[in-house]
């Protein structure tokens, strides 16, 4: 994708280049939040368990925009460790997202969540709700991702704060991430559509493979 390969092209270099341009000491631990600005997203949540931290040296990005933007900008400009960033796009987002450890996505509702995908590609562990239907496919039972239940803000607080404690464990999440993204390709989506006819096809009753195959009955040769 565009993103892995500009993040191959940053380096580990060009990584902390764009730490040094934000501010941000080399060995902090990195949040992000990417996304619409609107309830359903939980970037409320996030500011609520991220004023509870007690890492001074932890800095979160927020980047986007949307109907809660002046409301959520408002309660960000109380902390000095958010950078409000609005709306991010192309190598400004893809900066941001190589100097970020970890993306939070703390959704009430999220059918998909196309940021967990795109975050593994810049080498970005996930902390994100249950509500994703991208975390079964992407983060399940991997690494590179924590899980928490949706609208829980106790909970995405302790996993924010394991993932601030423990260089240990930002380590890993990025060591696993393009294994979590190693389908996430035009060909293994085109594999994964193939396959999922193929199983309808030989799952439908026998009875309507037989009515779809059977040539229609000739209603004039009925009437004659």
């Amino acid at each position: 994708t565009a993103m892995a390969r500009h993040i191959r092209t940053l380096g580990p270099e060009g990584r902390q280049e764009m730490r040094a341009r934000l501010g941000i000491a080399a060995d902090a631990p990195v949040l992000m939040f990417l996304g619409r600005l609107a309830r359903e997203k939980g970037l409320d949540l996030l500011l609520d368990a991220f004023a509870q931290l007690n890492a001074a040296q932890a800095p979160l990005i927020v980047a986007g925009d949307g109907p809660l933007g002046e409301t959520l900008a408002k309660a960000a400009a109380r902390d000095p460790r958010i950078l409000w960033r609005g709306r991010l796009e192309g190598a400004a987002l893809r900066d941001h997202l190589a100097a970020a450890d970890c993306l939070v996505l703390p959704s009430r509702a999220e059918p998909f969540g196309l940021v967990i995908g795109e975050a593994p590609a810049a080498g970005c562990g996930v902390v994100a709700s249950g509500a994703c239907g991208a975390v079964p496919d992407l983060l399940g039972g991997r690494e590179a991702g924590l899980i928490v239940p949706p609208g829980d803000a106790g909970a995405l607080h302790a996993a924010l704060a394991r993932v601030c404690a423990d260089p240990y464990l930002r380590a890993r999440m990025r060591a696993d991430t393009p294994a979590a993204i190693a389908g996430w390709t035009s060909a293994g989506w085109a594999s994964q559509l193939y396959t999922l006819a193929e199983r309808v096809t030989h799952d439908a009753p026998e009875t309507t493979r037989e009515a779809t195959a059977a040539p229609a009955p000739n209603r004039k040769a009925e009437r004659a």
